[in-house]
């Protein structure tokens, strides 16, 4: 009865918004011109890259590369349903906003060493030129010092002291620092928007961050929330009122989401000293719809922990809610994507179908110490790279949409490309294959099996990438050598010419 009067204080709430979300979701086509000054040989072999952000596919980074020509000249277009400042990589980092049906030119120096002189050669043109400037002009002056932040949270501080460091960051550095840009530039409403979405929601993000994952409570006797200070639980608690032009800060619905579910989680299995499983239901049934005078984030963080379990090939989690989703959901621009999103992956589960090129292989021995003597055997004096994937792991399945056809592109005639699965269920094994259209040699590995080749392979998580040359010797491990990073493309290269 509790249940099913949250939901209805939810859903009166959210009605009066449904009209203005329905019509919130259109996207349309953004176009980026680039021309790198100082352009050379050397520089050829990396690409420009683009992450932007989608609330409704959640994915935390869609990356569009788009390769440079001998001229250092580069175009990319994507769709982009809302105005959003999103990241921009070559060599050195920085934010771009970008705006639906429009065109951004930009110029840049190749030879710049650090991010400092990469955002001083930043040049824009064109109706987003205005905006960019400003964006440039903010993360110049930025007064936060983010190699110290993360030195300083992943330290053995106290949360007392975390507390206290993050306060003074905020308030007294990067809250006035805001106000004052905002007063003395006059900024356009998006710019503005994402601005104050940075000074509301950054400081909670980093407090979420200590908390969820630089923080072992000492005793389980002790609830989770006691574990911290009040002012610490009372900021996280402190969350601005959310709307559509929140979205021009993906935070919004990319971290924030992520970081809360994952604390909410610990909250509520130390208040109810229950395990995980009991705990997610506790959430979405009842913890959650104390937020319901901020229907948006609801529907933000009901829809980052759905989308999670359907992008992992899991309908437990639908099933189980399927009347709160169709409740929450209804008439908004969530409700097509999510049973578009139901539907393909039941589909996918039910009847995957594989990609071709694809082997689908089993050892000839059940001993794990000779597997890797087996890869290098068939390989016939390739240079081999091994992918060590879970179906479970985001960043795995991230690299394999676009950065791994574009690497086995380039190398499928020297490199022999082998994935070894391990910890997973079996039965989302093929369905991840089909999803992610992965060509190339897969081994299933079972957990027995794994225990050996977490040793022999130095895999410390997943992904885990392996090189080996030509003689059979890994030469290189480690998630840094992910297909995406021009790192992998530079010593594949040399190992081929050895």
């Amino acid at each position: 009865m509790k249940k099913f009067f949250y939901l209805l204080l939810l859903i009166s709430s959210i009605s009066a918004c449904n009209e203005e979300k329905k019509s919130f979701y259109n996207p349309e086509m953004v176009t980026i011109n680039g021309v790198i000054e100082n352009f050379s040989k050397e520089d050829s072999i990396e690409d420009v890259k683009v992450y932007s952000y989608d609330f409704l596919t959640n994915d935390w980074a869609e990356e569009h590369q788009a390769i440079v020509d001998e001229n250092g000249h580069f175009s990319l277009q994507f769709l982009s349903a809302y105005d959003q400042v999103l990241f921009f990589r070559f060599k050195q980092s920085s934010n771009l906003f970008v705006s639906p049906n429009s065109t951004l030119d930009l110029t840049f120096d190749a030879k710049a060493a650090t991010k400092k002189e990469f955002l001083n050669s930043l040049r824009f043109t064109n109706e987003l030129a205005k905006e960019n400037e400003l964006l440039k002009k903010y993360l110049l002056n930025d007064p936060l010092d983010y190699n110290e932040l993360n030195t300083m949270m992943s330290s053995k501080t106290s949360p007392e002291e975390i507390q206290v460091y993050l306060s003074e960051l905020y308030d007294q550095k990067k809250a006035p620092y805001i106000d004052n840009f905002i007063k003395e530039n006059n900024p356009p409403k998006s710019i503005k928007n994402w601005l104050k979405i940075e000074k509301e929601l950054k400081p909670i993000i980093d407090y979420l961050q200590y908390a969820v994952f630089h923080f072992r409570a000492t005793s389980k006797e002790t609830p989770y929330k006691d574990n911290f200070p009040k002012a610490f639980t009372d900021r996280i608690d402190n969350l601005p009122i959310l709307t559509d032009k929140s979205f021009v800060n993906n935070d919004v619905y990319t971290t924030l989401p992520n970081y809360y579910n994952a604390y909410l989680g610990q909250y509520v299995q130390s208040k109810y000293q229950v395990p995980w499983v009991k705990a997610d239901s506790i959430i979405y049934s009842k913890e959650i719809f104390s937020f319901k005078n901020n229907p948006a984030f609801i529907r933000i963080l009901y829809f980052d922990r759905l989308n999670n379990s359907l992008k992992n090939n899991d309908l437990s989690f639908y099933n189980t809610h399927q009347k709160t989703i169709d409740s929450l959901f209804k008439n908004t621009v969530y409700e097509k994507a999510i049973q578009e999103k139901y539907t393909s992956t039941k589909n996918l589960i039910e009847s995957p179908q594989l990609p071709e090129n694809t082997e689908l292989l089993e050892f000839s021995s059940d001993d794990a110490t000779t597997f890797l003597d087996e890869i290098i055997k068939n390989a016939n004096g390739k240079v081999i790279y091994i992918d060590n994937w879970a179906t479970w792991c985001s960043p795995c399945k991230e690299q394999f949409k676009n950065a791994t056809p574009q690497l086995k592109e380039k190398f499928s005639e020297d490199v022999e490309f082998v994935y070894l699965c391990h910890l997973s269920d079996k039965n989302l094994y093929l369905p991840t294959i089909s999803q992610y259209k992965v060509q190339g040699k897969h081994y299933f590995i079972t957990d027995e099996q794994n225990k050996v080749l977490t040793k022999l392979l130095n895999i410390t998580g997943y992904p885990t990438y392996n090189l080996i040359n030509k003689k059979g010797e890994i030469v290189h491990s480690g998630f840094q050598f992910r297909p995406s990073e021009t790192i992998t493309t530079k010593l594949l290269t040399a190992l081929i010419k050895e």
